[in-house]
């Protein structure tokens, strides 16, 4: 096991997130439509509640990057959209504003935001706890010289090149879910079908070796529509909403990855640190340097679950579960999935959140909690 020779800790983690106070109106209360097509255990549409800050979170977490440069890019996501939604409760709603958004922009934004509603969703209701990022486990199979792909040109519209899903995500029984996001402002014919079907070719185009994909959803495709906040509806069916499709298996053809699910809760945790700001902390943790938790590293405790304190800024801290932790920071790679999952499964702080969406009041506090152990703490103490 090899240890650091520059310790990540010293740089200034403690604030590495941006100095501003999250505004009271990323706390209000969202909802959007959930339109599941074959999806065999969600068989009915359904209402997404949740917050803004909490989408917005979850979207930063989505699009950070596990193996780039440390930046603050996902962190400013939040700050930077926070006022592009309408603010005030019920539907979730854009700014009028947005239809005179460059043409990028609007689509930039879109995919964003369905990124995180995807998370969210995978997250909260298709049983997933890690999410990965597709695309280096793809690389490591395209560079590698004995691998069959070796030298592959990454066409634009190729099977091994945009043709290929977001995430590859873990359950905790140690199954792959793979998924692929889309989004658009409009209505839901703003994702036209033919955009919908590519999605389902993308999750169907790999096949992990060296983890079983589950066998019910475990190929998932999101597609979010977002309406302007003066969108005068058309019929049901018609606001904010996302389509969730769950595809046939895999191609014949399709490209074999090797996923372990040690690596992928590797790479999931980087993507948790980039976001906060860690990402050099990030890259020891890939290169399997440990330990990287040092003892002095700020916690605070709330029903009994002591916390790690990973990145704060007036108004909100974020972090993982300590158990969790100690377990990615400084244990060993191998097992580590298993590890991880005994200590989530034993978390008490876990346990009511999930009876409570994942939100927890205390002392004024609430403590926003995810399936991987991440948290994120906002209001006064």
């Amino acid at each position: 096991m090899h240890r650091a020779l520059l310790n990540p800790w010293l740089f200034p983690w403690e604030w590495p997130l941006l100095p501003f106070h999250v505004s009271e109106s990323t706390s209000i209360a969202c909802e959007l439509d959930a339109r599941p097509s074959a999806c065999p255990r969600h068989t009915k549409p359904w209402t997404v509640t949740l917050s803004l800050r909490d989408l917005l979170l979850c979207a930063g977490l989505a699009q950070s990057p596990a193996t780039s440069p440390a930046d603050m890019r996902a962190w400013g996501f939040l700050v930077e959209h926070w006022a592009s939604f309408r603010a005030q409760p019920g539907r979730l709603r854009v700014v009028d504003e947005a239809e005179g958004w460059d043409s990028r922009v609007r689509g930039l934004f879109a995919e964003r935001i369905g990124m995180g509603v995807a998370a969210w969703l995978l997250w909260r209701d298709f049983g997933v706890v890690h999410i990965a990022d597709a695309g280096p486990f793809l690389s490591d199979v395209l560079l590698d010289p004995s691998s069959s792909y070796h030298r592959r040109r990454l066409e634009l519209l190729g099977k091994y090149g945009e043709l290929r899903p977001d995430y590859f995500c873990l359950t905790s029984a140690n199954e792959a879910v793979i998924a692929e996001a889309k989004g658009a402002l409009g209505p839901p014919s703003s994702i036209p079908l033919a955009e919908r079907l590519k999605a389902k070719q993308q999750v169907r185009n790999v096949e992990p070796v060296g983890v079983s994909v589950r066998p019910t959803e475990g190929r998932l495709v999101f597609a979010t529509n977002l309406r302007k906040a003066s969108d005068v509806l058309r019929g049901s069916g018609t606001d904010s909403g996302v389509y969730v499709g769950d595809p046939d298996d895999h191609e014949p053809d399709a490209i074999r990855i090797p996923v372990k699910p040690d690596r992928l809760v590797i790479h999931a945790y980087s993507k948790v640190l980039q976001f906060v700001g860690l990402g050099a902390l990030g890259f020891f943790l890939r290169r399997g340097v440990r330990p990287l938790l040092p003892p002095e590293a700020p916690t605070e405790t709330i029903e009994g679950e002591k916390l790690i304190v990973l990145a704060q800024a007036p108004g909100l801290r974020l972090g993982l579960f300590e158990s969790v932790a100690k377990q990615v920071l400084n244990g060993s790679e191998d097992g580590l999935a298993e590890r991880v999952g005994g200590a989530l499964a034993e978390s008490r702080l876990l346990s009511i959140a999930a009876e409570h969406g994942g939100a927890v009041e205390r002392r004024r506090r609430e403590l926003f909690v995810l399936p991987n152990g991440f948290f994120a703490s906002s209001g006064q103490g």
